[in-house]
């Protein structure tokens, strides 16, 4: 039990610190400015209800809106998918936010440690590579499924962000975890 939870604190140190570096000391998670930043904001608040994520161009169905209208708006653009959040808040700060993601993070590296132990294999490399490809599928199903509307830089950026951390998450797992005995 004890190797069980040193292991999830390792991976989940590993995962946390990476993050923590990814986004605030390299360069590629860095947002593009609009050329007007109050006249956007401005809109946003004038015409974004509530909090909540918001499309443009629009995905409903109103009368006289047909299916090919709504396609030919997507492809000529502009497209946004965006959380909006027009209002003040008083629940944001960074220390609530890192929390909110350490906690993540935590239930991300019990779901790890649980996954490897589950998987019967007490060598390394197979313990090593059941983290590997669960950080590929959350890459692919990430990065790679986002891929639709980032440029290339971001999706390396968020490909990289699933399949490094959980790598090197792995190989402390693995190294951690107890081998198991035969009955």
């Amino acid at each position: 039990m004890l190797r069980t939870v040193l292991a999830v604190a390792a991976s989940t140190l590993i995962v946390f610190v990476w993050g923590a570096l990814s986004w605030s000391v390299l360069p590629w998670h860095q947002p593009l400015d609009f050329k007007d930043a109050d006249a956007v904001a401005k809109v946003i608040k004038e015409n974004a209800a509530e909090h909540g994520t918001y499309a443009l161009p629009s995905w409903k169905h109103e009368e006289g809106r047909s299916q090919e209208m709504m396609m030919k708006e997507w492809e000529e653009g502009p497209f946004l998918w965006a959380t909006v959040r027009p209002g003040k808040s008083d629940v944001l700060s960074m220390s609530g936010s890192m929390f909110q993601q350490l906690v993540v993070v935590i239930l991300a590296s019990i779901t790890m440690v649980f996954l490897i132990q589950k998987s019967r294999h007490d060598a390394f490399l197979d313990r090593l590579s059941m983290a590997v490809l669960a950080g590929l599928l959350l890459s692919i199903m990430g990065a790679l499924q986002s891929r639709i509307h980032l440029e290339s830089t971001q999706t390396l950026a968020y490909f990289i962000d699933g399949i490094l951390p959980w790598s090197l998450a792995g190989a402390a797992i693995a190294v951690i975890l107890p081998k198991r005995t035969s009955a």
